[in-house]
């Protein structure tokens, strides 16, 4: 319990940052997606 509280509280602002923030790098992610397919394709 206590190792999973301290993960938490490490991670505190990039949880309150997601819940805040809709950045999403989903497009980012799709482009690499696409060229590692390519590339395995050659």
């Amino acid at each position: 319990m206590r190792t999973a509280f301290r993960t938490l509280t490490s991670y505190a602002l990039d949880i309150k940052n997601s819940l805040t923030y809709t950045l999403s790098n989903s497009v980012v992610e799709g482009t690499v997606n696409k060229i590692k397919i390519i590339k395995r394709s050659d």
